[in-house]
Formats: structure tokens, sequence, C-alpha cells
């Protein structure tokens, strides 16, 4: 019985962690009927439940309208090259696959996680020598979020 609860504790709590899978900084891959490639930056974000995003090109930065996120499908529109765009991503891990419609235009889109870029924000294990000679261990925690630095 004691396994059983433990187990559904531990569901219970992996529950919002699933559902923010697609935030994140997100690689985007899109390509258009003629077969060009275009690619992209993508940051989506989930806060109070209501979720947001934009998307980076070569050319513009546009913000994600009507961004919704249930059942592993991430869909939302955005405003690109003069047209309104409908993309639909069905998230695989660190993948989302899908498409793009614009107008009865429609293509392929594929997104990868981006690798987090190497920094300080994370856990450090510090080790020191203390005035009597004596070993001292911290540990310190940064954090960086929205370009803003905290730590304890």
């Amino acid at each position: 019985m004691i396994r059983i609860a433990t187990l559904l504790i531990a569901l219970g709590c992996s529950i919002p962690a699933l559902a923010a899978d697609a935030a994140g900084k997100w690689t985007v891959t899109a390509t258009d009927p003629e077969g060009a490639v275009v690619k992209a930056e993508m940051t989506l974000q989930q806060k109070d439940g209501a979720w947001s995003g934009s998307i980076l090109s070569p050319t513009s930065s546009e913000k994600l309208d009507q961004v919704s996120f249930k059942d592993g499908v991430l869909k939302f529109s955005v405003y690109y090259d003069g047209a309104d765009v409908e993309i639909t991503l069905k998230l695989d891990g660190d993948a989302l696959k899908g498409s793009w419609d614009a107008a009865g235009m429609t293509g392929r889109v594929e997104a990868v996680r981006a690798a987090a870029k190497a920094g300080a924000a994370g856990v450090w294990n510090l080790t020191t020598a203390g005035p009597e000679g004596g070993t001292i261990k911290l540990q310190l925690t940064l954090k960086e979020e929205n370009g803003k630095w905290s730590g304890k």
C-alpha cells in the first residue's frame, strides 16, 4: 500500500512538469511549397496556464498568437511574410513535427530543442580552506531568468 501511495504522489508531482515540456527555445526548420528551407528560432513560455511565444527568422521577429499546448500538440498562428500562418506540431521527445497552412498552401515544419548554452547557471559545489586550515564546503545555486541573475 505504501508503494502505491508513493507512486501516485510521484505521478501527481510529475504531471505539471509534463505539461511544460514544450517550454524553451527551439530551432525550427520549415519547407515552403517550392522546397525552399526557412530556419528560425522559436521561444515558448507557459505562465499561469497560458502559453505565449515568439519566432525569430532571418527576416523578422514575430509574436505567436493563439498559442495552445494540449495532449502533446502545440498549435499557434503567426504573421509571416504577409500572411497569417497556422502551425500544428506534435511533441516527440525533444522534437516537434507537423505542418503549416497559409491561404491553402501547406508545408512541413520540424523543430528541435535548442542546446542549452554553457554558462554559470546551475548548482556549484565549492570547497575552500578555512582560516584554521580546515575544509569548508559550500553549495552555490545560480539561476538566470529573463536576463536577471539570482542565487543562494
